[in-house]
């Protein structure tokens, strides 16, 4: 399965749409086993490899 794509922000508990999109638009983006996300002026980078020793 790919997951791989660009998914808007479009709710969160705390905060409405206008201050998700404050600077740019609220999204995560998954390429590979990099996700880069951005909401409200916070960019953060992760990488999601799977942990196979792990179930």
């Amino acid at each position: 399965m790919n997951i791989d794509n660009t998914y808007k922000i479009t709710e969160m508990e705390v905060w409405d749409k206008d201050a998700i999109d404050l600077v740019e638009p609220g999204a995560i983006r998954i390429t590979g086993n990099r996700v880069t996300l951005h909401f409200i002026c916070v960019d953060g980078d992760m990488d999601i490899r799977r942990d196979k020793t792990r179930c």
